[in-house]
């Protein structure tokens, strides 16, 4: 065969290759609609990010700061000792655990009675649960 003969594509190759692009486009739209709604793991990262950064202004400041969750107003407050209270809104349809948490110069976290024994548990829910522990060290993490 000549070299003219055997250049281009076949239309089976054509087809194969539109059917491929058709579901990665399905796809790939899919991941892009409802990007409005905040899934409970993004809710959950900005609860962790909270309150490591209310741990770290307490160690900044001396200690005093205050972490607040409230589930009727769907928001996270940090109240630093120093500048004014910093404010999270969560997406309406979130629900968390109420919690007032404290934390000292040394990062430690406090609830109203003292310093924690065990880990502070907040549940985030949307369906789906997912839970942001906080250890008597301050630490955040997913749990």
């Amino acid at each position: 065969m000549s070299p003219a003969a055997t250049a281009g594509f076949t239309l089976v190759e054509l087809i194969a290759v539109i059917i491929i692009l058709g579901i990665l486009s399905v796809v790939a739209i899919s991941r892009f609609i409802d990007r409005g709604s905040v899934t409970p793991s993004a809710a959950q990262a900005q609860v962790i990010s909270a309150a490591r950064q209310a741990q770290q202004l307490a160690m900044n400041q001396g200690g005093g700061v205050l972490l607040a969750t409230d589930n009727s107003s769907k928001q996270v407050t940090i109240t630093p000792v120093i500048g004014s209270p910093i404010t999270t809104s969560l997406p309406s349809d979130i629900s968390i655990t109420a919690a007032n948490i404290s934390y000292d110069a040394l990062g430690d976290a406090h609830d109203g009675s003292g310093p924690l024994s065990g880990p502070l548990t907040l549940n985030i829910t949307n369906g789906i649960t997912r839970r942001v522990c906080i250890e008597p060290t301050g630490y955040a993490h997913d749990c």
